[in-house]
């Protein structure tokens, strides 16, 4: 019987509060792929990198010891750079290296992909083409947390990497962590979050944590003046941003069967703060 390394087996009389997750990636994963597979809601599948980057990976082969790749100024595009070191002048003094640009690479303002040697065009856009169709694993790790905090995830370390997932949203969950694995040589782990006292705790703790981090930092933005230096529109996105705290600790309450009433009393006195605000903005 085959064994999947990522889970941990545990008594069927265990109950769950869900489980902890974290990752290894490896490779790079196909964006139709990930559409193909998918099964939620499709806006919630990654973007596509930049053209700046997807442009950047394609030149990427150009690289070596004395060659590197030189942003072009205000525009999309990179320059080929060889650099030729010169033997010492007199009495051994070095020289300064000598710079030779010998290929220019831009995208147009047609959009259009743009080459100085016509011969490395073709094989140049091949590349480009399908570098902005792949994500590497800074945009899968990315697109991993962003999935985490949409399935009311909280980081259990300050510095992110591994999260706690609700028992509540652990299949979906594994749906995105099989897309990921079976797409490219990445290894999503998951552990049982079995619900002790000392584990419930813990899961209070983060969700108490993350929640007076974003409120801290809504706050600051706010300023202590009566008259907020953020516009309407800043205004009403962090009211949403407030609601979805608000959200997110009333889901654990639920979950955890306990009550945040100090964590709640700050998320509500910030929402004060923001009405207060807009009222300011439209006298």
């Amino acid at each position: 019987m085959a064994v999947n390394p990522r889970l941990v087996a545990v008594s069927e009389m265990t109950k769950s509060a869900g489980l902890i997750t974290w990752w290894r990636l490896s490779g790079s994963v196909s964006l139709e792929t990930l559409a193909n597979r998918w099964q939620g809601d499709q806006k919630l599948l990654p973007n596509p990198v930049s053209d700046s980057v997807a442009l950047h990976r394609a030149m990427r082969h150009y690289e070596a010891r004395d060659v590197f790749l030189d942003k072009m100024p205000r525009m999309t595009g990179y320059a080929v750079v060889h650099v030729r070191h010169s033997k010492p002048g007199p009495l051994g003094v070095p020289q300064d290296p000598v710079y030779e640009t010998r290929l220019k690479v831009w995208i147009d303002k047609q959009e259009q992909l743009q080459c100085t040697d016509l011969s490395e065009l073709k094989p140049l856009y091949a590349r480009y083409q399908e570098c902005a169709q792949r994500l590497e694993a800074v945009e899968l790790s990315t697109w991993l947390i962003k999935m985490a905090d949409h399935y009311k995830s909280v980081r259990l370390r300050d510095g992110g990497g591994i999260y706690f997932v609700p028992e509540t949203h652990v299949d979906a969950w594994r749906h995105v962590a099989q897309l990921i694995e079976h797409a490219s040589q990445s290894t999503i782990y998951e552990v049982p979050a079995v619900r002790s006292e000392k584990a419930v705790e813990a899961i209070l703790a983060a969700v108490v944590s993350e929640a007076t981090s974003q409120v801290e930092s809504i706050s600051k933005m706010l300023g202590d003046s009566d008259e907020s230096p953020l516009g309407r529109r800043a205004l009403i996105s962090r009211q949403k941003a407030c609601s979805d705290i608000l959200s997110k600790v009333a889901h654990y309450e639920s979950l955890l069967g306990t009550r945040l009433t100090d964590l709640r009393g700050m998320i509500k006195a910030l929402e004060g703060r923001l009405v207060e605000a807009l009222l300011v903005q439209d006298a």
